[in-house]
């Protein structure tokens, strides 16, 4: 990462980023998005909103090219557990919505009555 990418960077954090976030949210933010394949890991900046990292994780609100007077800071591809509000906004851009998550079957749990014995009803 060069000193141009540094001077942006740390000029996002201070110049975009209008409210923070607890720790405890900055830091689930940033285990999703250090999960994530659209992070480029050379500069530590979305692929998908081209935001990078280190600010994004901490704005609770924040100004970007598109809405200068601010925006809820979210995901665009709503992995914070944002995707009503990631819609907003792709509404907004005339993006397609993203698609209800799919419904995880439920785990079966162990059975509490033990499996039956012999067929011979114990006699």
């Amino acid at each position: 990462m060069g000193w141009i990418d540094d001077a942006k960077r740390v000029a996002a954090g201070a110049i975009l980023v209008r409210e923070k976030v607890d720790a405890e949210t900055a830091d689930y933010r940033g285990r999703v998005c250090t999960a994530c394949n659209r992070l480029d890991l050379e500069t530590l900046r979305c692929k998908e909103c081209s935001c990078y990292l280190r600010a994004k994780v901490w704005a609770k609100v924040n100004r970007s090219p598109a809405r200068p007077l601010g925006e809820v800071t979210h995901c665009p591809l709503g992995k914070w557990r944002d995707r009503d509000i990631a819609n907003h906004y792709r509404a907004i851009d005339g993006k397609p919505l993203l698609p209800p998550p799919v419904p995880r079957p439920a785990p079966v749990a162990a059975s509490p009555v033990p499996p039956a014995r012999g067929g011979d009803g114990g006699n």
